[in-house]
C-alpha cells in the first residue's frame, strides 16, 4: 500500500516492482480516477483496465436520477399549464356569461 494517492507516489513504487512481473499482470479493478487509470497504463502496459462494478452503478444511478428529477420537473410544468390554461378558459366562459 502507498499512503495518498498521488500518481507520482504510487508509480514510483510500482516501478520498483521488475517490469517483466509487471507484464504478467493481465487486468487491474479501480474507480473512476483519471490518475488511476494513468498509473495503471504507465506502470502495467499489458493488462487489461477495469473499472470497478460499484463505480459504475454509482455513476449510472446518478445519471437516472438527473433523468427522473428532469422529467419529473417536465411533468409537474405541463400539468401547472394545463391548470391555468383551465382556468383561463374558465374565466373566459364566465365572463360570456355575464353578459
Amino acid at each position: 500500500m502507498v499512503r495518498g494517492g498521488a500518481a507520482d507516489a504510487v508509480s514510483a513504487m510500482l516501478t520498483k516492482i521488475p517490469l517483466r512481473t509487471r507484464l504478467r499482470v493481465k487486468t487491474v479493478t479501480t474507480d473512476l480516477s483519471s490518475a488511476m487509470m494513468l498509473i495503471v497504463r504507465n506502470c502495467f502496459p499489458g493488462a487489461s483496465l477495469v473499472n470497478d462494478r460499484f463505480h459504475v452503478q454509482q455513476l449510472i444511478s446518478e445519471v437516472v436520477d438527473q433523468l427522473r428529477i428532469r422529467h419529473r420537473w417536465e411533468v409537474l410544468d405541463a400539468e401547472n399549464k394545463a391548470i391555468k390554461e383551465h382556468r383561463e378558459k374558465r374565466k373566459t366562459a364566465k365572463t360570456k356569461e355575464e353578459r
